[in-house]
């Protein structure tokens, strides 16, 4: 049986993607999960704690997706298997990572609201490339780092809010391409 929590958390998720964390009320939350003022407040002292709640849960969620990096395996397959799990878990989750780039990322109340949990947790994967890289080439490991990083959230954000036929698979294909090169020349 769901609780009235995580209700309460996936109708806030849906109104706040569909109409603005700033056009929804706690009000508009209560009516649609069916609910009491009361019972929300008895939980979540604010809207921004309600939001900060769902930020939490929708992060956790995608660890569960398969977001979290093996470090115990040799850095080319650790790198190849971390795009094609993120590009996967996007394809396969698309509106469910929709929904979080539109409150964490495009909502500059929401951003300005969630910046210390966001940059918590992009902190946290890139750590985790990071140590990837360093056993690579620690000379570059952070530049490598971020790079990395900012490829796979341009083809997300591509595929997710700009092309209605992004070609997803063929621009997975070609990024583990340039990495399988650029591993292979830097372990040699």
């Amino acid at each position: 049986m769901v609780s009235k929590m995580a209700i309460v958390i996936d109708v806030a998720r849906e109104l706040f993607a569909e109409k603005g964390y700033d056009n929804t009320s706690m009000a508009d939350i209560c009516n649609k999960a069916s609910v009491s003022k009361g019972l929300i407040y008895h939980h979540f002292s604010s809207k921004e704690e309600l939001l900060k709640a769902i930020y939490i849960s929708t992060v956790e969620e995608m660890k569960n997706l398969g977001g979290e990096i093996n470090l115990n395996k040799p850095p080319k397959e650790i790198i190849i298997e971390y795009i094609d799990t993120i590009i996967e878990q996007v394809k396969l989750h698309k509106t469910f990572f929709k929904i979080h780039l539109n409150n964490s990322v495009f909502q500059p109340s929401t951003r300005k609201i969630l910046q210390e949990h966001i940059a918590s947790t992009t902190t946290t994967y890139l750590e985790q490339v990071k140590m990837v890289f360093n056993r690579v080439d620690k000379k570059n490991a952070d530049v490598l780092s971020y790079l990395l990083i900012s490829k796979i959230d341009g083809v997300v954000l591509n595929y997710l809010t700009v092309f209605k036929d992004y070609p997803i698979d063929q621009v997975k294909k070609a990024l583990i391409e340039e990495y399988k090169i650029l591993l292979n020349q830097n372990l040699s």
